[in-house]
């Protein structure tokens, strides 16, 4: 914590306030360094209700995240009680309240000049670009996907340059830009791995819905997936958050109830984008063949994270590297490695059993979708490994919880793989032999209509963008 940090802390900690508005970042420090007091992230200021907070900590550098409205809400109706190069912490009036010294006064004065200004659409080249707001390059090959074939969408409907700015992307400080999109995947849930509200992930993906509508740009939200919403600080901000996008749309139905029951309307049902890559993307000169003499390519593409292992230290690399060595009898067996998270293990298990190993964050979901298309069998936990094997048309072996989102994929689009599917409701207690006997092909027709599905966020992005 810097100097500008500490000062700022200690103006809101001399007198605590009964509820404070702050930046996303400093939630959980000002949640802990303020017991009792109810601390409402930028992204959560639908909390509000229009209503001003007892203090408010304005950073000058995420004054975006406010809006210019809030920003003069805040600058009528509040006093300042510190102001320095990178805070301005305001309250409620106080009677008597002494005056800033000169010094700090100067520094309200950007606050002033950002509240009354003006957006207007900037167009510097003449070109339209898009700004995908994304997982993108942050490790894991199914976000990189979805990422890409956004940004392929974009391009069809008239966008001319794109721009991935990652999670938490800065769109406002992009020229010519038609449109911000927010492109699919699991992005929408409120805890993190260790069931702490995410605050930050919550602001990634709402705050530039938010600047965008300030700004007048069309916004989108494509193929999305709810990972869970389960704090009333995440139901208000995503409420919020999302009602400002022009374009919404789900990849399961799961998603779409959550979803339509925060934000009170329908949300219309397409698909994961990824399932769009193959109309999107060249098609390939010609299939790669494999040498006539090599045994058919497996590919065992699981999540160090997934179920099944409750209680059993190391059980996940145990049970890929028994899968492994069951598939070498019949198959060339190669580990791909969907996200940066499990690279300990997968380098560990390809070392034990002499299995190839691909690191697909590396190769992209171009690569990786043509190295998928050489497999005989894709055995997979990952969605987007699962939608990779679909699109080779290699058989499968799905391996999820029925109520997650390969679950819900399998009841919803793909019942030609209920019985070619492992559930995973407790410990895996299944042999390699048994679950190697599951694997099937899905009927090319329900493929198909997945395509047709993601397809459609295309027709539905064309009627927003300008």
């Amino acid at each position: 914590m810097d100097d500008n940090a500490r000062q700022m802390l200690a103006a809101v900690q001399l007198a605590p306030p009964s509820s404070l508005l702050c930046p996303d970042y400093l939630y959980a420090e000002l949640t802990q360094a303020l017991p009792g007091a109810e601390v409402v992230p930028y992204c959560a200021r639908g909390m509000l209700e229009g209503a001003l907070p007892a203090m408010v900590v304005v950073h000058k550098g995420q004054m975006r995240g406010l809006g210019r409205a809030l920003l003069r809400q805040i600058l009528e109706g509040m006093e300042p009680v510190l102001a320095n190069p990178v805070f301005v912490v305001f309250r409620q009036p106080q009677p008597e309240a002494a005056p800033l010294p000169p010094e700090q006064e100067a520094h309200i004065g950007v606050l002033r000049e950002f509240a009354a200004g003006a957006d207007t659409p900037r167009r510097v080249s003449g070109a339209k670009r898009a700004a995908i707001v994304s997982a993108y390059g942050v490790g894991n090959v199914g976000d990189d996907a979805v990422s890409l074939s956004g940004a392929l969408m974009a391009k069809a409907v008239g966008c001319t340059e794109i721009t991935y700015t990652g999670p938490a992307g800065r769109v406002h400080d992009l020229p010519d830009l038609s449109l911000v999109m927010v492109s699919g995947g699991g992005l929408i849930y409120d805890r993190d791995y260790q069931g702490r509200p995410d605050v930050e992930n919550i602001g990634n993906y709402t705050t530039p819905l938010a600047v965008a509508r300030e700004m007048g740009i069309p916004s989108a939200v494509l193929g999305i997936g709810v990972q869970g919403i389960h704090t009333a600080l995440g139901a208000a901000a995503y409420r919020h958050g999302l009602a400002q996008a022009d374009l919404l749309t789900v990849r399961d139905t799961g998603d779409q109830a959550v979803l339509e029951q925060l934000l009170g309307r329908e949300v219309p049902l397409t698909a994961d984008l990824a399932f769009a890559l193959p109309s999107l993307l060249p098609a390939p000169a010609a299939r790669l063949h494999r040498p006539l003499d090599a045994k058919p390519l497996a590919i065992l593409a699981l999540a160090g994270s997934m179920g099944g292992f409750d209680g059993m230290p190391g059980g996940f690399a145990t049970f890929l590297q028994r899968l492994a060595m069951a598939l070498s009898r019949t198959h060339e067996v190669v580990l791909a490695q969907h996200a940066t998270d499990d690279a300990r293990v997968y380098r560990q298990v390809a070392t034990a059993t002499g299995a190839g190993l691909k690191v697909l964050p590396n190769m992209g979901p171009e690569r990786s979708l043509e190295f998928f298309r050489q497999a005989e069998l894709v055995v997979t936990s990952r969605y987007h490994g699962l939608i990779f094997g679909l699109l080779a048309g290699a058989r499968v072996l799905p391996i999820g919880d029925g109520g997650g989102k390969i679950g819900r994929l399998v009841a919803q689009r793909l019942p030609s793989l209920e019985g070619h599917t492992l559930f995973v409701s407790g410990q895996i207690t299944e042999s390699p032999e048994a679950i190697l006997a599951l694997p099937g092909r899905a009927d090319p027709a329900e493929v198909e209509a997945c395509i047709a599905a993601a397809m459609a966020n295309m027709d539905l992005l064309s009627g927003i963008v300008r």
